[in-house]
């Protein structure tokens, strides 16, 4: 039986950062694959990771073309009015890198979600159906349509020649 696409109250939400939804989560003895692990999101979520104790690896081709600045500087943030003095967001809509990589951890990590899957995520929660026009928040119908997941899966398998699901 297939997760129902609803909230489930996690306690958690927009503003949550990537260490408070690990917090007393003891990742000791689990691996984690970060792949963009060297800057914004994919660097708070490897710090975060790491800190609940697990063996994070970061693949890249070259390190140092993984450090390319694919984030705007504090001080132009600053200048454009996205952050305050200390760093924090006052535009709606802005989080912080650990916020940024908070909903991803959740789902990579939370018990709550032990046994459920195929749902999408947002703000530290499993995402609500969007209303019809809504252009903000929640997922929309096309996304969670079988038939589509269908016709992409059998299209990726075709295109790669890999269907992990094959009758052997």
């Amino acid at each position: 039986m297939a997760t129902p696409q609803h909230r489930i109250g996690s306690g958690f939400g927009a503003q949550s950062t990537a260490e408070e939804v690990l917090h007393g989560i003891d990742l000791t003895g689990k691996l984690a694959i970060v792949t963009g692990g060297y800057s914004g999101i994919g660097l708070e979520t490897t710090r975060a990771l790491a800190g609940a104790d697990a063996h994070v690896v970061v693949p890249a081709r070259r390190r140092a073309a993984a450090q390319l600045g694919r984030h705007v500087p504090r001080e132009e943030m600053l200048a454009a009015g996205w952050i305050d003095e200390d760093g924090n967001p006052v535009t709606a809509g802005f989080k912080t890198p650990g916020q940024g990589a908070a909903t991803q951890v959740w789902a990579a990590t939370s018990p709550q979600l032990a046994g459920m899957g195929g749902v999408y995520c947002e703000d530290c929660d499993i995402a609500e159906p969007a209303g019809e026009g809504e252009l903000t928040g929640g997922v929309r119908a096309y996304a969670t349509d079988p038939g589509q997941a269908a016709r992409l899966w059998k299209l990726s398998a075709e295109l790669t020649g890999v269907d992990a699901f094959a009758s052997v």
